[in-house]
């Protein structure tokens, strides 16, 4: 092929370049191989072999500190599970009743939630009950605004459809929609975050279909009372089986103070790709990583810090 014949290719290839080779990732210096991230606090806290380090979101620098504060919850809270706050009419919400009837292990234990208890602002204590043939697999709700009320969204998996999304009315303790089961059993869903990733003004709930073997990043928009789905992007992951850590992404208006974007790892959980939905669905930047990630996400001022399976922290930034 001639060369003429090739300049609208190189033309293409190189406008298109600008924004993947402006983001790279940096190796944050660690006394020791990281275990986990934990980002409920304003600055993130970094758990080593060698203990538990706060990190400057501006610097990067380490500073020792205490383990997270965890609120005790008495039983029947379920183990793990990890309480949502928020300033509106719901203070606090979490999952309850372990049971053994579905026995999927997607977090490394052989029991999920029957139950989800509200605390609502004014006291008063409600319970959400999964159903006879069905259990809560997740460990947060997640408490958010759709349809323009306050709802909690969590992962509700029936005994033999597999997981679905389920919005929950706190006001009335009652699970008010349902979005199609995946259709067999032991087959997982977990939520990325609700936000107008799309641009649609209303708000979207992102989840990603079986993170371990098929990876769509989907995205549910409630309309009329129903979950109606409003794309789809493959090639994703934010969790892997037997992880007690499925907060493998970042929600953030990370290319400019637009619509939301989404960091979220690779299928193969060996690349970071950073996604954004408005106006259509694009890669801004895909970051090859040196080994798989492997833990929850936090934001600096930087950028997105992740974890990897061989004990090292980056931060991946513009």
């Amino acid at each position: 092929m001639r060369l003429p014949a090739l300049l609208p290719l190189i033309a293409l290839l190189t406008s298109a370049s600008p924004a993947y080779a402006a983001w790279h990732s940096e190796e944050v210096a660690l006394p020791g191989k990281l275990r986990a991230i934990n980002a409920e606090a304003a600055a993130p806290r970094i758990e080593t072999d060698l203990g538990w380090y706060q990190l400057a979101p501006d610097t990067l620098r380490l500073t020792r500190t205490d383990a997270p504060s965890i609120p005790a919850l008495s039983p029947p809270a379920l183990p793990d599970s990890q309480i949502a706050h928020s300033d509106g009419p719901v203070a606090r919400a979490w999952l309850a009743v372990p049971t053994e009837i579905y026995q999927h292990g997607v977090f490394g234990h052989h029991y999920e939630a029957a139950e989800l208890i509200i605390e609502r602002r004014d006291g008063t204590r409600a319970v959400v009950l999964a159903g006879e043939d069905a259990v809560f697999e997740d460990l947060r709700p997640r408490i958010a605004t759709l349809g323009g009320a306050t709802r909690i969204v969590l992962v509700r998996s029936t005994l033999t459809g597999g997981a679905g999304l389920a919005v929950i009315d706190p006001q009335t303790a009652q699970i008010v929609v349902t979005s199609p089961v995946i259709g067999h059993p032991h087959a997982w869903i977990d939520p990325v975050g609700v936000a107008d990733f799309q641009g649609l003004g209303t708000e979207q709930i992102a989840v990603v279909r079986q993170p371990h073997v098929v990876g769509a990043l989907e995205f549910w928009a409630w309309r009329d009372g129903a979950l109606v789905k409003t794309g789809q992007v493959e090639d994703t992951a934010n969790h892997f089986f037997g992880s007690r850590a499925p907060g493998m992404s970042v929600v953030a208006e990370l290319d400019g103070p637009q619509h939301p974007d989404i960091a979220i790892p690779s299928l193969d959980r060996r690349a970071l790709r950073i996604i954004a939905m408005a106006p259509t669905a694009h890669d801004i930047a895909r970051v090859r990583l040196p080994a798989r990630a492997s833990t929850d996400m936090a934001l600096v001022s930087g950028g997105v810090l992740v974890g990897l399976e061989d004990g090292r922290l980056l931060v991946i930034k513009p």
